[in-house]
């Protein structure tokens, strides 16, 4: 990984743990959403889905899920939201 998505992957935790604090905040949606965005188009979304979007990876973990790329993630949600 370079450093510029490692550093991505360090602001989106940043802005997670700041929407955790202020969870009526659109605009640090917004920001964190931008964030996911572009580590998703930087990283072809086959980086980790818990660095890529650890907001929706969370809603998942009950499924007791490995690891799996933010495209396999993607793929699952769309599944349990759309059916198969």
């Amino acid at each position: 990984m370079t450093k510029e998505t490692i550093d991505l992957f360090k602001n989106i935790n940043i802005a997670y743990n700041a929407m955790i604090a202020a969870p009526q905040s659109v605009n640090l949606f917004e920001v964190y959403d931008d964030l996911v965005d572009a580590a998703v188009e930087k990283t072809a979304g086959k980086a980790p889905a818990e660095l890529t979007d650890p907001m929706t990876y969370n809603s998942l973990t009950c499924l007791d899920l490995d690891v799996m790329s933010y495209n396999q993630m993607a793929e699952i949600q769309g599944q349990m939201a759309f059916g198969n």
